[in-house]
Order: C-alpha cells, then sequence, then structure tokens
C-alpha cells in the first residue's frame, strides 16, 4: 500500500467509515486494534525505512496513546520489558519502547523480534 492510501485508511478507521475487517479480515478480539497497529505499523515502516519496527501497539479504540507514559502502560509495552512477549517461531524480542507516531499524532509502544535461525 502507498502512503497516501495508508493514511486514508487510518482517517476513515478513526472517523468509523470503514470496518476493521476492511483492513484486516476477521476474527480479531479487538478488531479496531488490531486494524490501527497495522496501519500505524506500515506507516511507521514506510516513512521511517531505516528504523523500522515489527510490532506496534496503540489504544484499543485504535487511537494512539496521548503521552509517553500511557504507552509505557500498555501491554505490549509491559511485556516486553517484563520478557513475557509471546512471539511465534521461537522469535526473541531484540528491542522495545515507545515513539511518537509517524502521524504525530500521539505515541506508540514497539517492539522488533528476530527469529531464531534453525
Amino acid at each position: 500500500m502507498k502512503l497516501l492510501e495508508l493514511r486514508t485508511h487510518l482517517a476513515e478507521l478513526h472517523n468509523r467509515t470503514i470496518s476493521p475487517s476492511g483492513i484486516v479480515g476477521r476474527g480479531y478480539k479487538n478488531p479496531r486494534a488490531a486494524a490501527a497497529n497495522w496501519l500505524y505499523r506500515e506507516l511507521h515502516n514506510l516513512v521511517n525505512p531505516n528504523d523500522k519496527v515489527d510490532e506496534c501497539s496503540v489504544k484499543s479504540d485504535g487511537k494512539p496513546f496521548t503521552t509517553e507514559a500511557n504507552a509505557m502502560n500498555s501491554q505490549l509495552y509491559k511485556a516486553a520489558k517484563a520478557g513475557t512477549v509471546k512471539l511465534l517461531n521461537d522469535a526473541t524480542v531484540t528491542d522495545y519502547g515507545v515513539k511518537p507516531t509517524s502521524e504525530g499524532d500521539g505515541y506508540m509502544a514497539f517492539i522488533r523480534y528476530q527469529v531464531k535461525r534453525g
């Protein structure tokens, strides 16, 4: 997806003119957060190709955290800090933290991980 298309989807998700299933499909426990997390991750990686993240987390309503402290209270950040993030393929978290979103509308928690090789 291109930058403009991702930004349009994000605005539509926040305005509730598109359903989360139109972005990430069905079957998620919290589809709005799943769609927003995916959009924010894709936007961040597109705008910052030298600072890519593997996963990110925003609030359950799909909007970013208003402060860094709120992002540090997210489940993803707390799990990464405690070393209890569960990833597929025996991947290991290599970095975690809080960053401003690439859209400048708040903060997101993020992790980077590495998959173990055979």
